[in-house]
Parts: C-alpha cells; structure tokens; sequence
C-alpha cells in the first residue's frame, strides 16, 4: 500500500470511529492539548495522568464577556456546557444520561456554577469546525484562579457521553482591570491555564495596553529625532 494509501485508511477510521473531539483555543486551556485536543476524557477537566500543565492564567472582569472558542478536530452530534466554579473540585458533576448518551439534562436557565448550556446545538457536521461565543462573567463573582470548563455531550455516541477541558480564569472586581488578556505563571501557582495546543490557532493575546506603550515610545522618539533635526 502507498503512503497516500495509508493515510486515507486513516482518516477514514478516524471519521468513522464515532468519537467527539475537541480543542479549547480560547481561553487558554490548563492543559496541553494533542492534535485532537486529547487528553479529554476524565472529569472534570480531561486529565489522565499524562496532561502536561501550561501554568497560563486568562484575565477578565466581572460583567464582561468572555470570548469562547473551540475547534471539532472530531464531529459528533451534541451540544456543550460551560460552567465556572472557585477550583476544579467546586465544578458540577456531568450531566446524568444514560448509557446511550441517548439525553441529557440542560439547564435552560443556568445557575451558577453553570453560565451557559446548549451550547452549539449540532445535529449534522458544521462548516466550520471552529465554533465562537461570548459568555459574560457573572457581576458578583471575583476570584485569583476560579476554574473554567467547558464539557461536550455527544449524543447516541455510547459512554463516555461527554469530552472536557478547563481554563484558569483571574476575575476582577466589575468596572477594572484590563481588556481580556493571558499572562503566564512561571512558578504554576494558577494551577495553569494554557495554549490552544497541537492543531489549534491558540488565542495567547495580551493586554491591549501594551501596544498603547509602543505606540507612545514611538511618537516620542520622532519628536526627538526632528529637534535633533532641527
């Protein structure tokens, strides 16, 4: 068999194998994400021993919105469920369905922990694999390193029903701080945050302050470069 051979046996065990995946690209997932956004199986945040943490924290003030994206690598029917929580223990447990996946419980009008359900409705393959929303922080919730997650219920998949992953979010009081942005633990004291990884466009940007910086620095050298001129 040639390469090329192979490689459409592949993808065609790969599209057939009724397995869901996906990739968080934003905010920045806590952990290291394969080609297909693997690991992502275990609750509450897909960490199977082998996860590598990325120590990347997203920040956000209350009673903004909050940019969600994430990239199908695999498609299956289903929906999904974000919720945000003061540590991964506090996340709710996953939906109950049944064996099947046949259903699944959603919360029409979500409670906290939960801020968003049926999310991404899909029933057949979307166009584009990279789906977006916002979601906006609660107004009362403030926190150093709450737990965002965000699960994925493939329906009439066959258990496991539902896919994770998890961010590291630091909410400010409402009214301050800087535009959504990430900034990077190097001591792992967030417990991590991190990269869109393998496959994914990660959305890693920074404050917008800092291009405001440059922007200055730059007007005040030509100022003095023309009196030198001068």
């Amino acid at each position: 068999m040639s390469h090329f051979g192979r490689i459409v046996v592949i993808v065609c065990v790969l599209a057939g194998s009724a397995q869901a995946h996906f990739i968080l690209q934003a905010p920045s997932a806590v952990y290291n994400q394969g080609p297909a956004g693997d690991p992502q199986k275990s609750p509450p945040c897909g960490a199977d021993g082998t996860q590598v943490a990325t120590n990347a924290v997203t920040m956000v003030a209350a009673g903004s919105q909050l940019t969600v994206t994430v990239d199908e690598t695999i498609f299956h029917p289903g929906w999904y469920r974000i919720a945000i929580a003061p540590d991964m223990g506090s996340l709710p447990a996953d939906p109950t369905t049944d064996a099947a996946c046949s259903t699944a419980t959603i919360e029409t009008t979500p409670v906290l922990p939960v801020v968003a359900d049926h999310v991404f409705p899909e029933t057949s393959m979307p166009a584009n694999p990279v789906l977006t929303t916002q979601i906006t922080i609660p107004t009362n919730l403030t926190c150093t390193t709450c737990t965002f997650q965000i699960i994925e219920f493939m329906q009439n998949h066959g258990a496991p029903c539902y896919y994770h992953h998890c961010a590291t979010l630091q909410i400010l009081p409402q009214g301050t701080g800087p535009d959504a942005g990430v900034m990077h633990d190097p001591d792992g004291g967030g417990g991590g945050g991190g990269g869109g990884g393998g496959g994914g466009t990660g959305h890693h940007s920074g404050c917008s302050t800092t291009s405001g910086a440059g922007a200055l620095v730059a007007l005040a050298l030509i100022a003095l470069c023309r009196r030198r001129r001068s």
